[in-house]
């Protein structure tokens, strides 16, 4: 099956100041497993309040929708996806295979 690269916009906002250290670490946890099942490709911060930007993978969009489900935080969410195509101009060659570290 393969696989389909989708841009993550992630927002946060709401979380009960009571819960918000158990959802971290709940988070934190399942961001490592789904880096683990290469699913979670790179994450990163927006200097804008409580949001990140991330590279996943998935077979498909309605894939990612599930796997995002399972983010202890995404009752708190607001989530903009978007699937990304190859560009002809990406200094990335097709020879290594889009692997990224």
């Amino acid at each position: 099956m393969s696989s389909h690269e989708f841009l993550v916009h992630i927002r946060i906002a709401g979380v009960p100041p009571e819960s918000l250290a158990a959802l971290r670490a709940a988070e934190a946890s399942q961001a490592r497993a789904l880096a683990a099942a290469g699913t979670l490709r790179r994450l990163w911060r927006l200097p804008e309040g409580w949001s990140n930007v991330g590279l996943w993978c998935a077979p498909d969009l309605a894939a990612l929708e599930d796997v995002l489900q399972t983010l202890p935080l995404k009752p708190y969410m607001t989530v903009e996806i978007y699937p990304l195509d190859p560009h002809p101009n990406d200094p990335l060659p097709e020879t290594e295979g889009r692997q990224l570290s």
